[in-house]
């Protein structure tokens, strides 16, 4: 038998023949057979590898990508796209509907109307007619049930009932933060009322305007305080309306009673405003310098890392820390300088910010006190996610009362503070709270910086015993080999 011309994969074999078999030289079966399905699955292997090859030649070789794409781009692509979401959230989410969260601010009405008490200098007849129209009510009682009785004014605001206080008191409470604003009417408002009507009496009686005043603090927050003058002008403006309509369908068959000048403007609500933010820019540079001297601090700890941290062999691999100090100084030693360098940079930062408003600004720009420097530190992308949600749980862009209530974590940071810091020095803005800046911002720089140096600290030590170590061993290998050498 032979295995004549028949096809095969398996290569020659010593001892195999065409036309058959040497069974002197032959090798044994079992042995023959594992050797060539070895051989057979590496062929095998071969040609798959090569059509791969074949396959992918084309991208490997013309696209750039093929080369540079690594599994490490597509967790940085993650991460960076999380860091992106996280951006948007806390910058857009609490400040995207603060119209939707004002109810919550607190404004009250003081109404300290005296009445009609010049009705005794009137006629009997004309005294009738003014107790005939009003029945009896004044005017401030009138405009306090239409602000407070109003189920669609009441929704928009928080509206408490203040009356009894004075005015100064309201200013007071205002400046305080007691309440967003307090519309105070005064206690000839009745009686200016009365002035606007034509009534028959010994001596004539010049027209006045009725009036009241809306007491707020603009320097609080600029862009709160817009929002909700709009609303109390609004509010104001329908109960004014309200009463014109009332007072000329009740005067529909005397309709000379009433003077026109009155349905022209009925009511004027004069402006107590408070800590004016006299240019917008300024509102915006009470957060804007904070921002800079953070991002100034951050350059500054992005410098001390570049020139000196960097060098740590254990943080870069580097085997040579080339211009560390000597071992003579202490790690604290080492860190304490490392951390004034970097303050000596925030620091100059943070002049150079305020330089840039008061250049702009002059002391115009500072009404309630003078300018002070504060910093802060911190590591790159978490010292920026940081910012982003201190800048929006300060308070800066829109206050807390039209933010959700989770952002009130802001109170814990010092940007907050900060913030509140500069609003009294730029405008005069809640200054019986300055004290809690102040302590805040303290106790803020004294726990990071001691916290900061310890941990420094200790990296430096780890560092210098880890190398120490490693000098050591290095020094018995070579001992231990010359011994065996000897």
């Amino acid at each position: 038998m032979g295995i004549g011309k028949e096809e095969t994969d398996w290569p020659e074999v010593a001892g195999l023949e065409k036309d058959g078999l040497d069974t002197t030289n032959a090798t044994p079966m079992g042995s023959a057979t594992a050797d060539n399905k070895s051989l057979k699955d590496d062929s095998v292997s071969v040609r798959t590898a090569a059509t791969v090859l074949q396959k992918t030649s084309w991208w490997l070789e013309h696209s750039v990508f093929s080369h540079v794409w690594s599994p490490q781009i597509l967790i940085l692509w993650i991460v960076t796209g999380i860091v992106v979401v996280l951006y948007g959230l806390m910058y857009l989410g609490p400040t995207m509907d603060p119209l939707s969260y004002l109810h919550r601010a607190p404004v009250a009405i003081v109404n300290n109307d005296a009445g009609y008490t010049t009705l005794s200098s009137l006629t009997n007849e004309a005294a009738a007619l003014v107790n005939s129209l009003t029945r009896g009510i004044p005017m401030g009682t009138v405009f306090t049930q239409g602000l407070l009785g109003n189920d669609a004014i009441r929704s928009r605001l928080a509206w408490y009932n203040a009356t009894g206080i004075t005015h100064d008191s309201a200013i007071a409470q205002v400046d305080s933060g007691d309440y967003w604003g307090i519309i105070y009417i005064p206690s000839n408002f009745s009686d200016n009322f009365v002035t606007n009507l034509n009534l028959n009496t010994s001596t004539p009686v010049a027209q006045t305007q009725m009036s009241m005043e809306y007491i707020f603090d603009q320097g609080r927050s600029f862009t709160i305080s817009n929002f909700i003058n709009q609303i109390v002008t609004a509010s104001v403006t329908g109960v004014t309306n309200g009463l014109a309509l009332s007072l000329a369908n009740s005067t529909a068959s005397q309709p000379a009673l009433v003077k026109p000048a009155f349905y022209i403007n009925p009511v004027y609500l004069a402006s107590g405003r408070m800590h004016p933010v006299i240019k917008f820019g300024y509102n915006l540079a009470t957060y804007i310098v904070l921002l800079l001297m953070w991002l100034g601090s951050m350059m500054s700890v992005t410098v001390i890392h570049k020139l000196f941290i960097a060098k740590i062999p254990h943080l870069t691999g580097v085997k040579v820390a080339e211009g560390l100090p000597p071992a003579r100084f202490s790690s604290q030693q080492i860190v304490a300088a490392s951390f004034l360098l970097g303050l000596a940079f925030s620091l100059f930062h943070a002049f150079l910010a305020w330089c840039i408003l008061y250049g702009l600004g002059g002391s115009e720009a500072f009404q309630g006190g003078s300018p002070v420097i504060c910093g802060v530190d911190g590591l790159a992308v978490p010292a920026s996610l940081l910012l982003i949600f201190q800048i929006v749980s300060s308070g800066g862009i829109v206050d807390h009362i039209a933010m959700p209530g989770f952002m009130k974590l802001g109170y814990a940071f010092p940007f907050f503070w900060g913030l509140h810091a500069m609003k009294a020095y730029m405008f005069g803005s809640l200054v019986n709270e300055l004290y809690k800046s102040y302590l805040v911002l303290a106790a803020w720089a004294v726990g990071a910086t001691i916290l900061a140096m310890v941990i420094g600290s200790l990296k430096v030590s780890k560092w210098r015993n880890t190398k120490l170590a490693s000098e050591a061993q290095e020094a018995l290998t070579v001992l231990g080999g010359t011994m065996r050498a000897v």
